[in-house]
């Protein structure tokens, strides 16, 4: 085999286009709860062990300790054996959404940070027993 059939059987080199590499997924189109979810989910992709656990809410272990803390504080061990991250303690907006008002007179549980659009604000969080069902 001479240079030119070699050349011939090798594939034309072609520069890579950015606009190649954007019509791609980068990731699965699916709806995603939070960051850690997002981030457990690339580990588990790349065969990382996650090995603390992620709090649903927030996707901050540090929040979930803040937010077992107050808790305890407040309402004993017992409620925070039972605690579950994004059941029990909820922003305002979210114990709406599902059909609840803070009863009159409750101060927040706790507050946490949070991003939103590149901003770092405080979230409030009521717990379960502060609340009451809206009719």
């Amino acid at each position: 085999m001479n240079l030119e059939e070699m050349s011939e059987k090798i594939p034309e080199y072609k520069k890579p286009n950015i606009l190649d590499y954007a019509s791609k997924p980068l990731l699965r189109p699916t709806i995603r709860s939070s960051a850690a979810d997002l981030l457990a989910e690339i580990a588990e992709e790349k065969g990382f062990k996650v090995d603390a656990p992620t709090c649903d809410y927030m996707g901050s272990t540090d929040n979930q300790a803040l937010v077992r803390q107050a808790i305890l504080d407040n309402y004993g061990q017992e409620e925070v054996d039972n605690y579950e991250p994004a059941v029990n303690v909820k922003p305002r907006t979210k114990w709406l959404q599902d059909h609840c008002v803070v009863k009159e007179g409750e101060t927040a549980l706790c507050f946490i940070h949070s991003y939103r659009d590149g901003a770092q604000v405080l979230v409030a969080l009521f717990h379960e027993k502060q609340v009451e069902l809206r009719l």
